[in-house]
């Protein structure tokens, strides 16, 4: 289901129905003799589905097939940015609906709550473009199978702390038991994800030491901002749900909290990615990047 505030927002419908309306006006056509219409029909069927019948059917009809499989969502853009990867005018669109979007989305929310006086429980999404997709989702999926419920755990003791002293041989294993076979899991699903990029023994180290990031940002958000109760998911991006129990990012600088906690998040990626690319033998260029992170 989308997110209420895409519901019930008239500002970010008009956002994203003016986007349709400029792709089809200005970068598809109603004219099957022209190439951006061509353009759009071969790339629909090569990215979306190869049949006669989306074939023949009108641009307009494409996007309510998109909209019923669940493929193009108010501020969820993915879809159309696989489709208009040649056209960089209808790129540049997509982008610049999606920040506006993403702007909106956090102004609400940072509103909603101060109004309310209660901490802000929110989502941080991290939108990732080059390299392989499917690889990130695994890994993510990954991670949040291990960190999934763990502060009824440890109740009133921080995971995220006492996974990063397991992983750097600090802690007792002995005393934390469940968790580290959580943690010993991921570690191996890991191992196995990246074993075709590399030796068993390299993969193994390039899993731990992603580990060791991953935890180093859950330390971060939890010491410099107040977050508690963290979760890791995967929504057609990197997805965090957090509960934000100060009011650091709601308070007198605001603009300069949240924009440090996105530099802190694409600096920690950042050092995943790269992790990933040194066991893939990656140039650095060729790595996964983070084409955006926005909060709400």
């Amino acid at each position: 289901m989308e997110n209420e505030s895409f519901q019930s927002n008239s500002k970010i419908r008009e956002i994203h129905f003016g986007l349709i309306e400029e792709l089809i006006t200005h970068h598809i056509g109603n004219d099957r003799n022209k190439n951006s219409f061509t353009e759009w029909k071969l790339a629909f069927e090569e990215k979306i589905v190869d049949t006669p019948v989306q074939s023949e059917c009108s641009v307009l009809a494409n996007f309510n097939y998109l909209k019923k499989k669940g493929l193009l969502k108010v501020g969820k853009y993915e879809t159309l940015r696989e489709i208009f990867y040649k056209n960089e005018g209808a790129l540049s669109a997509i982008n610049l609906a999606s920040k506006k979007i993403g702007d909106i989305l956090e102004s609400l929310n940072m509103d909603r709550n101060l109004l309310n006086g209660r901490p802000m429980t929110g989502k941080i999404l991290i939108e990732v473009e080059n390299g392989d997709i499917d690889v990130v989702k695994n890994l993510v999926l990954v991670l949040h199978e291990m960190l999934i419920d763990s502060h009824e755990i440890f109740q009133s003791l921080s995971p995220t702390e006492t996974g990063l002293k397991i992983l750097c041989g600090e802690e007792s294993t002995e005393n934390y038991s469940d968790f580290t076979q959580r943690i010993k899991n991921a570690h191996e699903k890991l191992g196995s994800i990246l074993l075709k990029y590399g030796e068993k023994n390299q993969s193994e180290n390039y899993s731990k030491n992603i580990l060791k990031a991953f935890f180093r940002l859950l330390s971060s958000m939890e010491k410099d901002f107040g977050a508690k109760d963290i979760d890791i998911n995967w929504d057609n991006s990197i997805m965090f749900t957090v509960n934000f129990a100060s009011t650091k990012l709601y308070g007198k600088a605001v603009d300069e909290n949240r924009e440090s906690l996105k530099e802190k998040v694409k600096d920690h990626f950042d050092k995943i990615f790269e992790i990933m690319g040194q066991c893939k033998g990656e140039e650095k260029q060729a790595h996964h990047r983070i084409h955006r992170i926005i909060i709400y």
